[in-house]
């Protein structure tokens, strides 16, 4: 019995040892082809990615194998394959090719991870990493038919449509106030449950959503990164810049549905708003039942239409 697992374990050592010789070749190989490739500006990016592929393929067989035929009293040739075999880092793929994504084989046991060469950011999955690069390289292949507006992803086009066709598929459990995009919808929950998640790390002041914090940055840092084209007047937020416009071109595109006047602020129709149902600003989005302050509001949604 112990002659015929002497026999087994020299067999398997054996096939471990050419294994290993092996491996050994096909690293040396791969890795003398990937520094020929990348030596040459204007190689051929598909023959560097094979040959990044059949690296990491090889780090993860090395590994295995390894832990397959490992035992303490054998005496057997160490592969040297590991030497062959560079790591793959997000910097050799930057090497390689600057504007390509690279899987890696980070280790025994570790998943691959994509890597993004222009910031670093990792991915599970490769589409998700090709969802994130459009932001570096600024292409957006989803259209909106109706307006034109473009998208990375095709999420954001479909949440887009919802505001042309009206489409509100999210409500609100406590006011019923209903939403075309379930964001939306997490946001104005923390309006009931008072919930600020997003804290100032200079003043400490709390708020509702990420936006927020960085528009009120702002005020601590003096930022003021929109710009007039026409008159070179800076501002810290965006919508501040865009209602400035509007008094260069005396567009005023909210319009108020009782009397018709326009303005070119929503703020500013909202208050108007209020003159005619007398200061009641708050409608019920049930059955149009107009409130004075948000609680009578929500209070009267518990009691008449849940």
């Amino acid at each position: 019995m112990d002659a015929q697992h002497s026999e087994t374990s020299g067999e398997n050592a054996g096939n471990s040892n050419d294994n290993n010789e092996v491996m050994c070749e096909r690293a040396q190989q791969a890795t003398n082809a990937l520094q020929a490739s990348t030596s040459h500006p204007h190689s051929d990016f598909s023959t560097v990615n094979k040959e990044l592929d059949e690296i990491s393929d090889l780090r993860h067989q090395h590994f295995s194998l390894q832990a397959s035929f490992h035992a303490p009293n054998r005496k057997e040739k160490k592969c040297s394959n590991a030497k062959h075999l560079p790591e793959l880092t997000k910097d050799a793929c930057a090497v390689a090719e600057p504007s390509a994504i690279h899987p890696h084989s980070i280790g025994p046991g570790r998943k691959r991870q994509y890597v993004c060469d222009v910031c670093h950011k990792q991915f599970k999955q490769k589409c998700h990493l090709v969802d994130h690069y459009r932001i570096h390289t600024g292409e957006k292949p989803f259209d909106c038919d109706t307006c034109g507006k473009k998208f990375i992803r095709k999420g954001p086009l479909e949440s887009h449509l919802r505001i042309h066709t009206g489409v509100k598929p999210f409500v609100c459990d406590t006011c019923g106030r209903k939403f075309t995009v379930k964001g939306s919808l997490t946001i104005h929950v923390r309006t009931h449950t008072g919930e600020k998640p997003f804290v100032c790390d200079i003043c400490g002041r709390e708020f509702i959503q990420k936006g927020d914090v960085t528009k009120h940055l702002r005020t601590h840092t003096g930022e003021k990164p929109f710009a007039c084209d026409t008159c070179g007047r800076e501002f810290s937020r965006k919508e501040h810049l865009e209602r400035h416009l509007r008094t260069h071109t005396d567009e005023r595109p909210y319009v108020c549905d009782i009397c018709g006047k326009r303005f070119a602020d929503g703020s500013y129709l909202k208050k108007h708003v209020a003159t005619h149902n007398g200061g009641k600003r708050f409608t019920c989005s049930v059955c149009g039942e107009t409130f004075g302050s948000n609680e009578d509001r929500n209070r009267h949604f518990q009691q008449k239409h849940k």
